[in-house]
């Protein structure tokens, strides 16, 4: 995740806008415990491993 990335998520999630997040890069680039940073992670409704898991997330998503 890049600067531009997180700036958009935050200015999403301050304006109640729902943000998924698709991660499908395992690499280890946080804490070994955090799939992504702290700060990015609790601005998503949802994190996801896949494409079809975002996708049945996004099936459930309340409007």
């Amino acid at each position: 995740m890049d600067e531009g990335t997180a700036w958009e998520i935050g200015w999403a999630h301050a304006r109640g806008i729902l943000v998924y997040g698709l991660r499908t890069d395992q690499r280890v680039s946080q804490q070994p415990d955090e799939p992504v940073n702290l700060m990015i992670l609790e601005s998503l409704r949802r994190l996801s491993t896949s494409i079809e898991e975002l996708l049945a997330a996004l099936a459930v998503s309340p409007e």
